[in-house]
């Protein structure tokens, strides 16, 4: 069974470093390299664990239809009050 954590030996993209950065700077962030390669790690870990995610039906989720949702986070995210 493979671990949940992230393992260190997963690549950071260098694009994706970058893109993390620029995306920082435009909303006045700063953030260190360390931060960025760390964000960078982890989205190459979430990458392909989304993919097959969205490969699942999930019809099991209830869809939320935007003139509901209001009541339905009011509601704590539940069906049922």
């Amino acid at each position: 069974m493979e671990s949940s954590s992230i393992p260190t030996t997963t690549a950071a993209d260098p694009a994706t470093v970058a893109m993390l950065a620029a995306m920082a700077r435009r909303r006045d962030l700063a953030f260190d390299e360390a931060t960025l390669t760390a964000a960078a790690t982890l989205d190459a870990w979430l990458a392909p664990r989304q993919l097959e995610l969205r490969q699942h039906e999930l019809s099991f989720l209830e869809l939320v239809e935007p003139p509901t949702a209001f009541q339905w986070l009011e509601q704590g995210g539940r069906s049922t009050a």
